[in-house]
């Protein structure tokens, strides 16, 4: 027969065991150690990440919301920011199932170009991240799901999206051409700068030579917007060029006679600024009640993507439901 341990001595066993595993977990045992606060097909959620995920809302409540309401907003938030996390832990686990990566040659490519938008050197972004209290292997984490959900939504949905030019030409007489606008002037905006740091040109006369190459291009039939995406360098660019509806009285004098004088889809000359010169296109105006828009052949590449973008939504969240009908989800909260 075997010889008993003191209970002394077990206790002593097991108190130095469990430090012994603690010491040794990995980062998933430590986990396990954690609240949980949901678990989707065997994996978890914790409250850290929860609270993580929560933390900018969840301070803009407590800055913006009445007392009585604070409780009930908050919990509301969390319900919504769960919700999101057990999203993106379905869509990723499905990346992972298609096998569908990011290397660290897509993520330094991807850093590249944000730091570049930013008129950062990737350095510096790490840095201004780490001022926010995000870490640089946060980040690349953070930024890996998005590439790795952006690919995954292309291969299983985005890819298999076509709209005819039927379809938009359809919805143009259907739908474009009979809204109601707001009067004044639909304006779309280029512009280039000289002698700033932002500027690609030093002197006013190259700023007029690339701008009238631009130009140039819109009246070729280049879409406007993509062109104004890429290369204005005015704050409208992040919005493809769109100024939206001016009136008259809101149009600075170096435009109102140029603007007043246009058709819709017709672009104007090249106007100079005291900083920058720039060029528009009237996509439509409302003058006393009556209605123009410019002719489909100007706007059946946005009135395209508009569609495109619809039922990108339309068939993402159709997908997402059947992922989530398929899945193990269990909510602790």
């Amino acid at each position: 027969m075997t010889e008993s341990m003191p209970p002394c001595r077990y206790l002593l066993f097991i108190l130095t065991a469990t430090i012994l595993i603690c010491l040794n977990s990995n980062p998933i045992q430590a986990r396990l150690l954690e609240k949980v606060v949901a678990i989707v097909n065997g994996e978890v959620i914790t409250q850290t990440e929860l609270a993580s995920a929560s933390h900018n809302i969840f301070t803009q409540l407590r800055q913006s919301t009445p007392a009585l309401e604070l409780d009930e907003a908050l919990a509301k938030a969390r319900r919504q920011v769960l919700a999101g996390l057990i999203e993106d832990l379905l869509v990723n686990q499905k990346a992972q199932e298609l096998r569908i990566n990011v290397t660290e040659q897509d993520l330094d490519n991807a850093i590249a170009k944000i730091s570049q938008d930013n008129s950062l050197t990737p350095a510096q972004l790490y840095i201004e991240l780490q001022k926010t209290g995000v870490s640089k292997d946060e980040y690349r984490h953070k930024l890996a799901s998005q590439i790795r959900r952006s690919r995954l939504v292309n291969y299983e949905v985005q890819s298999k999206i076509v709209i005819s030019e039927e379809k938009a030409r359809e919805y143009y007489d259907t739908v474009y051409s009979k809204q109601e606008t707001t009067e004044g002037y639909h304006l779309l905006q280029i512009g280039i700068t000289w002698g700033t740091p932002e500027s690609s040109s030093d002197t006013q006369e190259k700023a007029r030579t690339r701008a009238e190459g631009l130009r140039n291009l819109a009246i070729a039939g280049q879409d406007f917007r993509e062109l104004a995406r890429s290369f204005s360098e005015l704050p409208s660019a992040k919005d493809g060029g769109d100024l939206g509806f001016f009136s008259g009285d809101e149009l600075a004098e170096y435009m109102k006679e140029i603007i007043v004088g246009l058709k819709p889809g017709q672009t104007s000359v090249l106007i100079e600024t005291p900083y920058s010169y720039q060029f528009y296109r009237l996509i439509a105006k409302n003058i006393d009640g009556t209605q123009e828009f410019a002719p489909f052949a100007d706007v059946g590449a946005e009135i395209i993507e508009h569609l495109r973008e619809e039922e990108l939504n339309r068939r993402y969240k159709k997908w997402l439901q059947e992922i989530k009908d398929q899945a193990i989800i269990k909510e602790l909260i």
